[in-house]
């Protein structure tokens, strides 16, 4: 499996922690599990796609490092589970605005920071993005629903710069053949 694409979403602020979840959940609220602390500052939202060989090109990888710094090293620290076919990666403070909405069709809505939104921005072409409000990012994966490893990017430092999350690993494509 090669990865075709790496894709610069855009830029999210972070004012400390962020909420890794997918954004059907949010409507019940959120537990302390999706939350990771992050340093405040301003944050680049990439995905990465591959050719699944068969499959298409799909996201793989869906992550936000710190402006400015490297990824050394990503240390997993659990999983999260996917009903929607989508993930999210927001700021926690941002979330007093997030529209508890449902989805009708990506024609009749517009980008609003909610459910719908992430919706219209994960069916477009590019299957993620950033909301307009810059307070997050989301991404369509892989292959929909499941349970997916989340880790934690970190500096030459081992401070923690970002968080990833892995939609198709290596291993996957090695079970398919």
């Amino acid at each position: 499996m090669e990865t075709v694409e790496v894709t610069k979403l855009g830029t999210m602020k972070v004012n400390g922690d962020v909420v890794v979840t997918d954004p059907c959940y949010l409507s019940s609220g959120h537990s302390s599990d999706d939350l990771v602390a992050l340093p405040q500052g301003t944050y680049e939202a990439y995905i990465e796609k591959v050719d699944t060989n068969g499959w298409g090109v799909r996201v793989a990888k869906f992550y936000v490092i710190k402006e400015g710094e490297k990824v050394y090293n990503e240390t997993p620290i659990r999983n999260r589970f996917v009903d929607s076919g989508q993930m999210m990666i927001v700021d926690k403070a941002a979330l007093s605005g997030w529209v508890a909405d449902e989805f009708t069709g990506a024609e009749n809505t517009p980008k609003i920071f909610g459910y719908s939104g992430a919706c219209v921005i994960t069916c477009a072409a590019e299957r993620a993005g950033v909301f307009d409000n810059g307070l997050g990012a989301v991404s369509r994966t892989g292959y929909g629903d499941g349970n997916y490893p989340l880790s934690l990017l970190l500096n030459s430092a081992k401070e923690p710069i970002g968080v990833g999350i892995e939609f198709i690993s290596e291993d996957d494509d090695e079970d398919d053949e």
